[in-house]
């Protein structure tokens, strides 16, 4: 008589774990590899156009920094030990309509503005913009402004790419 074999099932497993691991490599990030989280309203540059406002139920640190014009732009210096993205965490004012919020790298705007589309709590907007390492200033402008719709800049974080 004949005997089945029967593979283990942890043998399988582990065949299916290196499998994973081989063709998606995990990338451990270290916290010195992705800039430091900036609040807004701290901002080196904060232009005519922009000021500060409070509200400690809504925003991190109680303030955020409120876009009334669409030709300011605030400007921060960061350090990046790696490239990656920008994520601002915004909120807006609706009326009539949605503004916008864009990013630059070095005075650069390579992604599109996006619409800051809720008006609660701050949301992540993320901004495809491949900052390279090393010391870059980011700069945020608004758009589609105007009465009673105006974006607030909340915190800016920077994940790294992946």
């Amino acid at each position: 008589m004949r005997q089945a074999t029967m593979v283990h099932p942890i043998v399988f497993l582990v065949g299916a774990l290196v499998a994973v691991v081989v063709l998606y490599p995990i990338r451990v990030v270290d916290a010195a590899d992705v800039a430091t989280p900036v609040e807004a309203e701290t901002f080196d540059v904060k232009p005519t156009g922009t000021s500060v406002v409070t509200d400690a139920a809504l925003y991190s640190n109680g303030q955020a920094l409120k876009f009334s014009n669409s030709t300011a732009i605030a400007k921060e210096q960061v350090n990046f030990t790696s490239s990656g993205d920008v994520v601002l965490w915004a909120r807006a004012g609706q009326k009539g309509g949605s503004p916008k919020l864009r990013v630059s790298v070095n005075g650069t705007f390579t992604a599109p503005a996006q619409a800051i589309t809720n008006s609660g709590t701050p949301q992540p907007y993320t901004f495809d913009v491949n900052a390279p390492s090393g010391s870059v200033q980011i700069g945020v402008k608004a758009a589609n402004t105007g009465s009673g719709r105006y974006p607030f800049a909340d915190v800016v974080t920077f994940p790294p790419q992946r």
